[in-house]
Parts: C-alpha cells; sequence; structure tokens
C-alpha cells in the first residue's frame, strides 16, 4: 500500500519516460526446390554498407531466422545449395519489424542458359497503424522548420496543433501531446515533467535531421516491449558510419523576407532571425570493423515583442510613453537601488544538438553500439500586452539541457537463440532565471478602479523584477535504464523474454513569490513608498533549496511473447508484461 501511494504522487507530477523500445530487425525465411522444403540450405546476409555478415543453415521444414540486426540496409541475403542455382534478394529493414523473404532454387540441370537476376524488396510488413520513414526519403521530403514534425505529417493520425504558446504540439490518435513517447535509439526524449507544449524537453526538435536514418510512428502498437502510452510511439534510430567516408555542411535561412507586411491590419516590418547551420561526418575508423558517426547543428530564432511603449519602435503601441518608462526606471534606481532595466524588444531562443554514435563489430555473432547525444538551449521570454508593461527585468530566460549515453550489445548464440543487452542514462536540467539574477523583488503598480485610479500611465498594471514564478525554479533528473532480452526461434514462433529496470531520481522545487512582490495603487504611492501589499514564500530554514521535492522510485518490468506467423498473410501475437513501481522515500513533513 505504502508503494502504491507514493506511486500515485509521483503520477501526479512526473510524466515517467519508459525507455522500452525495439532496437533491431530480424529476417526469416523459407527455402524450397523443385522437391518441396529444402533443409541444409546456406544463408548468407551481409549489411553492405559494413560489410558485416551473418551465416545461417535452413531447418528440415526449409526455415531460417536471423534476428537482432540492424535496422536500414540494404542487405544482401544470398542462399545456395549443391546442385542448385543460387538466389539473391536486397532487403532493407524496419526497426522492430521482420522482413519475410521466400527463395525458390532451381536445378542446375533443368536450366540451359544462365541469367543472373538479383530481386530488391522493402520490409514493408508492419503491422498496425505505423508510418516508417528511411533516409532516402528524409532528404527528399521538404522541411522548412528542419523539425521532425515535418515527417510525422506522413502519418495520417498525426495531427499539429500550434493553438498553444507558439509551440506545435504533437497529437497521435487524438491523444495528449503529452501522452505520446519520443524515443531515440531507445532513449525517451520527452518532456518529462510537462513544461514544453510541444513535448519536447527542449524549444525545437532534439534530433538533427542529417543524424535520422530511420523514423517511425506507431499508433497502438502490440509489442509487450512498449508500455505507459495513450497516443503513439514515435521511434527514432540514428545514422551509424560506414565503410565510405560521408559528410556535408549545411545553412539554412528562414528570416522575415517572406513574411507579410501587416500585423492586425496595421503596416509593420518584422525583424527576425531563424537560422541553423551544422555538419555531419561519418566513416571508418577500422575498415569492416569498427565505424563513427557524428553531427552537429546550432540554431538561433529571434521574435520582435509585439506590444511596446509609444516611441519604442515596437510593432504595436501601448499608451504609455518611452520617456514615462525611463522615468519610472530611474525612479526605481534613485529609490530603491534597483535596475529594472529597458523595454524588451525580442525574444531569443537558441538551440544546440550534437550526436556521437560509434559501432564495433567484434566478429560475425556479436556488436557493440555506443551513442551520444547533447541537446542545449534556451529561450528568452518576455511578458507584456496592450493593457500592461513589463520591463526586461520581468522577461525570464528558460534554459534546457539534455544529455544521454547508451550502450547497446547484440550477440547471437546459435541459429536460433540471441541475447540483446542495453544500458543508458540520461540528464536533463531546466532552469528560469530573469535578467538580473533572483536578488531582485517583483514590483507591481497597477490601477484602483474603485477608488478612481483608472490607469496608470494609461495601462492597468506595470511589473518589474524577476517574474514571480521564476523567483525559486529548476528542475533536474537522472534516469538510469537497464534491460535485458532473450529471443528464441522455433518453427513458426518467435518466443521473446526480457527484464527491465529503471531508476528516476528527481529534483524539483518551485516556490512562488521567493525573493517577494509589493503591489502599489498608483504611481505616487511607488514614488513615496506606500504599497499595498507584500507577499513572500520560501522554506521554513529561510534557505529556498529546503524546499525543493527530492525523492526517487524505480520500474521493474518484466515480459514475455510469442509471435506466431500461421501463414504468409496471418501472424498472430501472445504477451503479458508485468510493471512494479517501488519508492523508499517518504514525503517531507510540513
Amino acid at each position: 500500500m505504502k508503494n502504491f501511494v507514493k506511486f500515485l504522487l509521483v503520477s501526479a507530477f512526473v510524466v515517467p519516460s519508459i525507455y522500452a523500445q525495439e532496437l533491431t530487425s530480424d529476417i526469416s525465411g523459407n527455402v524450397t526446390s523443385a522437391d518441396g522444403a529444402l533443409a541444409g540450405a546456406n544463408v548468407e546476409i551481409t549489411y553492405v554498407p559494413t560489410n558485416t555478415k551473418v551465416v545461417r543453415t535452413s531447418n528440415e521444414d526449409g526455415q531460417f531466422f536471423a534476428g537482432g540486426l540492424r535496422p536500414g540496409g540494404p542487405y544482401k541475403v544470398t542462399v545456395t545449395s549443391a546442385g542448385l542455382l543460387s538466389e539473391t534478394i536486397t532487403s532493407y529493414l524496419v526497426v522492430g519489424e521482420t522482413s519475410r523473404l521466400s527463395f525458390v532454387l532451381a536445378s542446375q540441370d533443368s536450366i540451359d542458359d544462365v541469367v543472373v537476376v538479383g530481386q530488391q524488396v522493402a520490409s514493408n510488413e508492419v503491422y498496425g497503424y505505423t508510418t516508417t520513414i528511411d533516409a532516402e526519403t528524409i532528404e527528399s521530403t521538404p522541411s522548412v522548420t528542419r523539425d521532425i514534425k515535418d515527417l510525422l505529417r506522413l502519418n495520417p493520425l498525426v495531427s499539429l496543433d500550434d493553438a498553444e504558446d507558439d509551440y506545435e504540439s504533437i497529437s497521435i490518435a487524438g491523444a495528449h501531446p503529452r501522452s505520446n513517447d519520443i524515443k531515440v535509439d531507445g532513449v525517451s526524449f520527452n518532456d518529462d515533467f510537462g513544461l514544453n507544449d510541444n513535448g519536447y524537453p527542449a524549444q525545437r526538435s532534439p534530433i538533427n535531421f542529417d543524424a535520422i536514418d530511420q523514423l517511425s510512428v506507431k499508433v497502438a502498437p502490440v509489442s509487450v516491449e512498449y508500455s505507459n502510452f495513450r497516443g503513439g510511439v514515435i521511434e527514432i534510430v540514428t545514422k551509424g558510419g560506414t565503410n565510405e567516408f560521408t559528410g556535408s555542411v549545411s545553412y539554412f535561412d528562414r528570416g522575415d523576407q517572406f513574411y507579410g507586411d501587416k500585423v492586425a491590419g496595421r503596416p509593420a516590418e518584422f525583424d527576425k532571425e531563424d537560422t541553423a547551420q551544422g555538419f555531419n561526418l561519418g566513416g571508418p575508423i577500422i575498415k569492416d570493423k569498427a565505424f563513427f558517426y557524428v553531427t552537429y547543428e546550432e540554431s538561433t530564432i529571434t521574435n520582435p515583442v509585439l506590444w511596446g511603449p509609444t516611441g519604442s519602435g515596437s510593432l504595436l503601441k501601448q499608451a504609455i510613453t518611452l520617456e514615462q518608462v525611463n522615468a519610472i526606471r530611474q525612479l526605481t534606481i534613485d529609490s530603491y537601488g534597483r535596475d529594472p532595466l529597458g523595454v524588451a524588444s525580442t525574444t531569443e531562443s537558441n538551440q544546440e544538438n550534437t550526436s556521437v554514435r560509434l559501432d564495433y563489430i567484434h566478429n560475425d555473432n556479436h556488436r557493440l553500439e555506443y551513442t551520444y547525444k547533447l541537446t542545449e538551449g534556451d529561450r528568452l521570454r518576455a511578458g507584456g500586452g496592450r493593457t500592461s508593461f513589463a520591463f526586461e527585468s520581468n522577461s525570464y530566460l528558460k534554459t534546457e539541457s539534455t544529455e544521454t549515453h547508451s550502450f547497446h550489445v547484440v550477440s547471437n548464440w546459435s541459429d536460433n537463440f540471441i541475447t540483446d543487452l542495453y544500458l543508458s542514462t540520461e540528464e536533463t536540467d531546466t532552469g528560469q532565471d530573469s535578467p538580473i539574477g533572483d536578488s531582485f523583488p517583483n514590483f507591481v503598480i497597477e490601477n484602483d478602479e474603485d477608488n478612481g485610479i483608472d490607469d496608470v500611465y494609461g495601462m492597468r498594471s506595470i511589473s518589474m523584477g524577476p517574474d514571480i514564478f521564476r523567483s525559486a525554479n529548476a528542475l533536474a533528473t537522472t534516469t538510469d535504464f537497464v534491460k535485458f532480452k532473450a529471443i528464441y526461434y522455433k518453427d513458426n514462433h518467435k518466443i521473446t523474454a526480457g527484464i527491465e529496470n529503471t531508476v528516476y531520481d528527481i529534483f524539483n522545487v518551485f516556490i512562488v513569490a521567493q525573493d517577494g512582490q509589493w503591489t502599489f495603487v498608483g504611481e505616487d504611492n511607488f514614488e513615496n513608498g506606500i504599497a499595498k501589499e507584500f507577499t513572500a514564500n520560501n522554506a521554513k530554514t529561510g534557505n529556498y533549496q529546503d524546499a525543493a521535492a527530492i525523492f526517487e522510485y524505480g520500474l521493474t518490468s518484466m515480459y514475455l511473447m510469442d509471435e506466431i506467423d500461421v501463414n504468409d498473410k496471418l501472424k498472430g501475437t501472445l504477451g503479458l508484461r508485468y510493471d512494479e513501481y517501488d519508492s523508499d522515500d517518504a514525503p517531507a513533513k510540513n
């Protein structure tokens, strides 16, 4: 009961990132000849970009299986048998799916003229409402924003809504945007605490376009390896190096030249910046053995603050003048010893995405993959509107950082038995700070219509100093994850068993008006230091960090699944998953 109650408390405030993701692909096939099922045929599966080979032998029913394969391709699958002509098929694999191939080998004696013909097939055998987009499609898909949302639109069940605070949120099958799960190489890249309407852990897409090898949108997947989502799963597999060196340098500019010349029907000139530049480089460290792939991109977006004082050059003019703003600023400096800064003219968002992937092929049966990703960004946000003016000190800078490491080991112990070991760690930090720091109280000068003070310099309110919701506001989370999975093939069955453990470590402090808020009615009372009210909150010790929520909880999952190929057109899946949440941390006493 203790653990269950704590789970409810955690769930009320934290959106847990469930790390399970299928990271590999499979190939299964049947080999026949004129006499029926062909046993003992040699099957060689080659991942062409790295020349990695897997060899299998068809069983007495002519079947063969190969699991734990790297998604993508091309794969060349060649089947040979004594006295028969060989056959080759080229296939591209989808993450988490099985490419099913059929080979019919003809007798050498029955052929007069030999013509070598190769087939190419794509693995389209996905189940449910799934859309898979490969690197070639990504390169040919127009994208103005360089955001993965431009790719997600290709799934008819995905809708994008930009009604909330300039964010274009992602809704899958009508579910709330925060109920999706975005996974990059097995690590969830979600807004764990629900602070961003776009569902990202950053202001923009957390992964570079040039780093994506394959993207899948899965609506209601049936695999037991997925859980704790209500919308859909967005799976991204990043590119790895090959035996050839490849690279590029890019620069994108989506400035103000394509914008209109009016705001709310009034003539206006925009001064906007929207740029991105980056590079990618990949290739062999040791040919056929070790490979690398690196991407980096930085982007900047600036937008004008629409409303501003008359005389400030803003697009939309407030009743208060620039001279009056400067007078209030000087009064604040002289009377209170604090500079509220001037007029906020622009908001700016910056972000850097770094991705590194290393692959090591130990031998035909064992391979290791390491990935590192770092997303750092910030966004300066300014307030104010038609009837309210906010000094630049009332703006706040929201900073976000997500850093991940992951290791993935795939081992083929026999033709029918494969193990998959995955470890990852993710650290996120979110801050919200005023440009003048956190030692300045918040001042509000407001009107009082009941007592004849209709406005303040033509405004209903004037604000300066840190926003009361940013005075003590910080979030940091660490998530450690380990997963072990075993796959066994038997006849037309693929049996998967796995165990996972996730540990969440969370620090969150949020105190309203920690530095205090002074409210004045009218400019005369502000000048004379006569406040209407004062509000402040803090930890009882006086140290705001003592009011932070600091706790740890874990999730242990076990699952078993049997995928049955009834025939070429019918597949059945049976599965069972068990999740258990646990925490030994007791809530702090009030």
